[in-house]
């Protein structure tokens, strides 16, 4: 079971990785590669929600306009916590 959850841990670990190198390229169709029609996220600059993933596409249009490819964009803490599910 351990070693099943330290291969899930880095599993998300590098989804979330190839997400952030995505976001550094620009790359919208990777950004929203593994994110769902459902979606949503809540955010500093308005629209403070953003429901569906139209709505979390559209948001990528202002922090473009102020981070420029060669910028950093880094992970600095990434922390995952095993799911605990209520028995039945």
């Amino acid at each position: 079971m351990v070693q099943q959850a330290e291969t899930a841990e880095g599993q998300i670990k590098a989804l979330i990785e190839a997400w952030a190198e995505a976001v550094r390229r620009h790359d919208l169709p990777a950004i929203l590669a593994h994110h769902d029609d459902g979606i949503v996220m809540f955010d500093v600059p308005p629209p403070l929600q953003s429901k569906g993933l139209d709505a979390y596409k559209k948001t990528w249009d202002l922090f473009f306009r102020y981070h420029k490819p060669s910028q950093t964009f880094d992970i600095e803490e990434l922390v995952t916590l095993p799911l605990i599910c209520p028995r039945s």
